[in-house]
């Protein structure tokens, strides 16, 4: 990860530039996963192709709005499947920003249970924990995801 003001390398769980003192996604002269100096207007970065603005994403060589971004400091992956796995089906997308989709998980998952007598859980559960654990992770690596993203 790269500071967006300045361009230096960052840590992992970097609050602030320890370079400019700036939070990590703040800026817009450069690239936030390459570290390559970016167009202040740019929407992706023209080197490596990785969203640059909140709320849009590349998607198929178009633009797709309403995504959602990184978030400072980032959700742990680990913790956001558990929740989706363990805790109640969803609740992990719908803490990391997909709500729609967090809700149809878990309305999918009460209807497909009450037509199989629960044996749908086997599947969905771990599906849903599995999904949260890598949309955290790509939030948790500043990439933005969409709405619906899965997996």
């Amino acid at each position: 990860m790269h500071c967006r003001t300045c361009g230096r390398e960052l840590v992992e769980k970097a609050v602030a530039c320890v370079a400019c003192g700036v939070p990590p996604l703040a800026g817009n002269e450069f690239c936030q996963t390459c570290g390559a100096p970016t167009n202040p207007a740019a929407v992706i970065c023209v080197k490596c192709g990785v969203p640059l603005r909140v709320g849009v994403t590349a998607n198929g060589g178009g633009l797709q709005a309403d995504c959602i971004a990184a978030s400072n400091p980032p959700k742990n992956p680990t913790l956001m499947g558990f929740m989706s796995a363990l805790v109640l089906t969803g609740v992990g997308q719908i803490i990391l920003g997909q709500g729609a989709k967090g809700v149809a998980i878990l309305v999918g998952s009460i209807a497909l249970g009450a037509v199989t007598g629960g044996f749908s859980a086997l599947v969905t559960l771990p599906l849903a924990g599995i999904d949260a654990y890598l949309i955290a992770k790509k939030l948790k690596e500043g990439k933005t995801v969409g709405q619906w993203e899965f997996f």
